[in-house]
């Protein structure tokens, strides 16, 4: 009778750890990282009331007979499941998604958590809200690296600096279009050439001076006066001696032959003139300075094929026998074509270099004169000579053709200088000249120009500087140390930098390395713990590094409050690392929530007061059997 009532003495004590422990869990549902328990139980010794025996011929084997006396507390053991990310948008409040603990220390003594409330102290320590406990992890070193020799206490320099540093390389990209041009040419002075007039642009490209040199005659018309001067516009035809118009006829250009009409013997000298004026193109008649009429092909050239002849005809007219030559045929043939050649000799701008081409005459198709020339420059320039070309030296200037792309660099001191990398085509395919400039104060030193050359598919074939130089280096004038730089066209044989193609120029200087000075704005950290540092001349840099540490059986920690976990013999010793390699992640401005669930627990609260209420049930009911026995001598 007394087993039973110890036994239910065990429940009930035991029953009551239970609840306190679920007791705990509620309390601390809203507790940040804060890992529930549970609790598991164990049957105490049993007593034999008979032993087992083996088995007989006449009898089988007998099971012992033992009575239970009661239950004990096996463990109480952590359960340490991930919990829920709660966002805080605090930049110092980490929580860990997977494995680990936070490091933690109070003097000389490290501690362990999974609370990740953090803030930044006076002196810049990170220091565990509430408590003061400092984060452990990587701080810089000497180098400017992390020292991953040792943990140290996180302290994160509030008043550093990022130190100015000189550009060292600007980097360019894009394309220059093979047919771009920007050349646009000007008359500097025509000479006697003729030339006048001078408009377009060159389709090379190319800047520079065109010397032109222009022999020979231009073309001539045939042209001649009649034998017979002193003539009036109002003398009449007959009058002169003219008696008979019948047969006269005008040809033109050896098998163009008109017949004038509305002519009559009493027709006037005027009346003859204006007659061959309007009734026949391309020759002109009128009365020379000796009063002799004379007749002109108006087209320019060659007299054997373009001319002009009166004739009298078989008919017996006798007009031009009386008034231009008495053999009754007048021919007009003594025109010339053009001799005139060009001669171009262009020195391109930046160059001493020679070279020359022949250049098109431009004829007049109206008129058969050479009125200009053509291809200058590749084509795209009109040289215009209106009152017809002549021998002479005539010089036309054409414009570079230049792409600009500028991009502010550093001096030491972190002043900026804004460079301009200019690009200029050249006469020779796949070659482009580049030259560097500055706003004053700042000259450059050395390295400042310098020639591109492209491969026939447009990738880079070479980048060179002038004079042997293998840098652009500037002076900036203002006490800071020369800037010494490479400039980057890309991989030579790639299309990763410069190209040059039938695209639309697009090349520019897209980055540079260098930058001022700048003051620390404020801190991000990344999923592998490591602690940015952000500046005012935008960058960023490593100050510190929040390492994590596990254990191998982290149940045998001990809980010191304040959410802390201290190491112990069973726990193992903490192994330090870094989250990526324990395969845990650290999350900047979440906190770790409790991972209590309060369904389970109300589930638990409830099977440990029915287990309390029929523990407490088994001892009053033995103390009512014992009463009945107390009874039995009555």
């Amino acid at each position: 009778m007394l087993r039973s009532l110890f036994s239910g003495i065990s429940g009930l004590r035991n029953f009551q750890v239970k609840m306190d422990v679920i007791g705990n869990n509620i309390a601390n549902v809203n507790t940040i990282g804060y890992k529930g328990s549970r609790i598991t139980f164990a049957d105490t010794i049993s007593q034999m009331l008979s032993n087992a025996s083996a088995p007989t011929e006449e009898f089988g084997g007998r099971n012992p007979i033992q009575v239970g006396l009661g239950m004990s507390t096996k463990s109480i053991d952590t359960n340490f499941n991930q919990g829920a990310l709660e966002s805080t948008g605090i930049l110092t409040d980490l929580a860990i998604q997977g494995n680990g603990f936070f490091m933690v220390s109070a003097g000389d003594n490290d501690y362990y958590t999974r609370a990740g409330s953090f803030n930044i102290d006076t002196e810049g320590y990170l220091v565990m809200s509430g408590s003061g406990y400092k984060l452990k992890g990587y701080m810089l070193g000497m180098g400017g690296e992390l020292d991953k020799i040792s943990t140290r206490d996180l302290q994160i320099p509030i008043d550093r600096k990022s130190p100015a540093q000189s550009t060292n390389e600007v980097n360019l990209y894009g394309n220059l279009d093979m047919n771009m041009t920007e050349s646009e040419a000007t008359l500097r002075s025509g000479g006697d050439t003729g030339i006048s007039h001078v408009r377009g642009t060159a389709v090379n490209g190319v800047g520079g001076v065109h010397s032109i040199e222009i022999t020979g005659l231009n073309a001539s018309q045939s042209s001649l006066s009649g034998a017979t001067n002193g003539l009036n516009l109002s003398d009449i035809l007959e009058d002169l001696g003219v008696s008979d118009l019948t047969g006269f006829s005008i040809t033109v250009d050896n098998d163009r032959v008109f017949e004038l009409s509305g002519l009559s013997l009493t027709s006037s000298v005027a009346d003859l003139i204006r007659a061959i004026n309007n009734q026949i193109d391309g020759v002109e008649a009128a009365l020379d300075e000796n009063g002799a009429i004379a007749i002109t092909r108006s087209f320019h050239g060659d007299g054997n094929q373009y001319n002009v002849q009166l004739n009298d005809g078989v008919e017996g007219s006798d007009l031009v026998a009386t008034l231009f030559d008495n053999s009754g045929a007048f021919d007009v043939n003594n025109g010339t074509e053009s001799t005139l050649v060009a001669v171009d000799s262009f020195t391109a701008n930046n160059s001493v270099d020679v070279i020359r081409t022949s250049l098109v005459i431009d004829f007049d198709e109206r008129t058969g004169l050479a009125v200009g020339l053509l291809e200058l420059g590749g084509g795209g320039v009109d040289v215009d000579a209106p009152e017809g070309l002549a021998a002479g030296t005539a010089e036309i200037y054409t414009e570079d053709t230049t792409h600009s792309t500028s991009i502010f660099v550093y001096d030491s001191l972190g002043n900026t200088h804004s460079l301009t990398i200019n690009f200029t085509r050249t006469n020779q395919d796949g070659l482009w000249r580049w030259s560097a400039d500055l706003p004053e104060p700042a000259v450059v030193f050395s390295g400042g120009s310098g020639e591109i050359s492209f491969k026939d598919d447009g990738s880079l074939e070479n980048f060179t500087y002038d004079n042997d130089a293998t840098s652009l280096v500037i002076n900036p004038s203002n006490g800071a140390q020369n800037i010494d730089l490479i400039l980057n066209a890309g991989t030579f044989g790639e299309l990763d930098g410069l190209t040059m193609s039938a695209s639309p120029t697009s090349a520019q200087a897209v980055s540079q390395d260098g930058h001022g000075m700048g003051d620390l704005l404020g801190l991000t950290v990344d999923v592998n713990g490591n602690i940015h540092g952000n500046y005012s001349n935008g960058l960023t840099e490593i100050l510190a590094q929040v390492l994590l540490a596990d254990f191998i059986n982290p149940n045998g920690l001990d809980h010191l409050g304040e959410n802390l976990y201290g190491e112990t013999l069973n726990s193992g010793e903490a192994r330090v690392n870094e989250a990526s390699i324990t395969g845990s992640k650290i999350n900047s401005g979440y906190l770790e929530m409790s991972n209590v669930d309060l369904a389970r627990e109300f589930t638990e609260m409830i099977m440990a007061q029915r287990a309390f209420q029929a523990s407490a049930r088994v001892i009053t009911t033995s103390d009512m059997l014992l009463q009945e026995i107390t009874t039995l001598k009555r």
